[in-house]
């Protein structure tokens, strides 16, 4: 997860010499990343993260996990979830897709947010995207 991270901060550097606005896209375990290198990055100026896990806590409480061994972070919850990192990131524009519980499953926007507890003025875009649906990239 580390050197992804560090990976997409380089892709940054190298993007963000021309001044550009730059909006970054991760879907599964690359939302992830997405998430992290946002919350490092200023440059980063608009989030979108689709069939992404909701939060490291969702892995303790669910039997049954899909991809987690590509996610985990060792002792992450000591410091922090993944809702943090969405607040780290606002104001900036977050765009969700399918969120996903620990076995991969969408949840609602009701579970979204009963799982997240994040506050209403914090503005997140959620949507649901069928296969062939285009991305919402506007």
């Amino acid at each position: 997860m580390g050197l992804r991270i560090d990976d997409t901060l380089r892709a940054v550097d190298f993007l963000g010499a021309n001044g550009a606005n730059i909006t970054i896209y991760g879907s599964g375990a690359m939302g992830i990343v997405a998430l992290h290198a946002a919350a490092l990055d200023q440059r980063i100026t608009k989030v979108i993260v689709e069939n992404t896990l909701t939060s490291y806590r969702m892995v303790l409480d669910q039997p049954l996990h899909r991809n987690i061994s590509e996610i985990m972070i060792p002792g992450v919850l000591r410091k922090y979830d993944l809702p943090d990192l969405l607040q780290a990131i606002a104001p900036r524009p977050i765009t969700i897709i399918n969120p996903q519980d620990a076995a991969g499953a969408v949840i609602t926007a009701e579970q979204f947010q009963a799982e997240t507890k994040l506050p209403p003025t914090l503005k997140i875009r959620l949507l649901t995207r069928g296969a062939s649906d285009p991305l919402p990239i506007d």
